[in-house]
């Protein structure tokens, strides 16, 4: 787990929905908000594992950084995301679970 990681909470608003009433309960209860800027647009139907593995590597590489957004409801992502981790090998890149990270 990254250092930082370990002394934050972060929240996903479903959908990516942020209000102010959301944002301002988020900040009383210690939250932070989370979005990403990478969507693997596993949720498409017209979206296959494959492709969404292409997408995502083919964003972190123009983008050099990034918050992958996947649903483990989707078997897409399950195809897709040891697809990207073996395309990236050794690179040096830290990788993050939610789930890992306190509040996550």
């Amino acid at each position: 787990m990254h250092p930082e990681a370990a002394k934050r909470f972060f929240f996903r608003a479903p959908f990516g929905e942020r209000t102010p009433d959301v944002l301002a309960a988020l900040r009383r209860g210690g939250f932070e908000d989370m979005l990403w800027n990478i969507d693997s647009r596993d949720w498409s139907p017209q979206v296959d594992g494959p492709a969404a593995a292409n997408r995502v590597t083919a964003l972190m590489l123009t983008k050099r950084r990034g918050i992958l957004l996947f649903h483990d409801v989707f078997p897409t992502a399950r195809i897709a995301l040891p697809e990207i981790l073996s395309s990236f090998g050794q690179a040096g890149i830290t990788w993050l679970d939610c789930h890992a990270v306190p509040g996550g």
